[in-house]
């Protein structure tokens, strides 16, 4: 295995690891469009919004209906 798809590999790793999921599959479409650099912004706000919202559901302030 080249180290490329190593480094890539390493990538989506760390990616599914420490974010929610649907922005796995949007930050990797990002990176793989307009490289890592650019995607780093959608990144850090999906690592930085993603505790917020779950205390938000965990006071019941995100009730269906």
């Amino acid at each position: 295995m080249s180290s490329e798809t190593l480094r890539a590999l390493a990538g989506i790793l760390v990616s599914m690891t420490y974010m929610p999921g649907p922005s796995n599959a949007m930050l990797g479409a990002s990176g793989a469009n307009y490289s890592w650099r650019l995607s780093m912004p959608h990144g850090t706000g999906a690592a930085i919004g993603f505790p917020p919202v779950h205390f938000d559901v965990a006071l019941g302030l995100a009730r269906p209906g």
